[in-house]
């Protein structure tokens, strides 16, 4: 819907919308991205920063993507022992939904201070169950997103090279 100032989009006057006394475990930070339809309502993948630093994803719900039920657990991901591995942590999900799968992809950066960033992605039919799909790029590549509709017959995927040299 376009707004009276002739903006496709405004920002809540409640902006922003969830903050880190929001959420149902002591929490540094809060980062809001990731949001999709979903069953009629919004789901939004949420990026927390522990206390402690640690990052995980959480997820929430809205009818009206201003007043959020938030999950009580964070979200494990099935057969990640690859992402386990890299010892990193994780960031700025994006969610796609692609028809022909009937599932929701999950593209985010996942650092690592010793072998950089790159993209990796998990997928879910439900939002409850998240299962790790791989890394999806080379080294110093972040903020994959992938065109819900295919292009020529191929899926695509949009990325961000993420260069160290300054």
């Amino acid at each position: 819907m376009i707004s009276s100032r002739g903006e496709l989009f405004t920002r809540s006057i409640k902006n922003p919308i969830l903050t880190a006394k929001d959420l149902p475990v002591p929490t540094n930070s809060v980062f809001n991205s990731g949001v999709i339809k979903y069953q009629g309502m919004y789901a939004m993948m949420l990026r927390i920063e522990d206390l402690d630093r640690g990052q995980h994803f959480r997820m929430a719900y809205s009818e009206d993507g201003e007043k959020w039920n938030i999950e009580k657990n964070e979200i494990k991901f099935i057969g990640d022992q690859e992402l386990v591995d890299y010892k990193a942590f994780y960031y700025d999900p994006r969610i796609t939904y692609l028809e022909e799968d009937k599932k929701y992809y999950v593209n985010f950066a996942v650092h690592s201070d010793i072998s950089g960033v790159r993209g990796g992605m998990i997928s879910t039919c439900d939002f409850k169950e998240f299962r790790w799909e791989g890394f999806q790029t080379s080294p110093d590549c972040r903020n994959c997103v992938l065109f819900p509709e295919k292009i020529s017959g191929l899926y695509v995927r949009l990325d961000r090279p993420h260069a160290n040299d300054g």
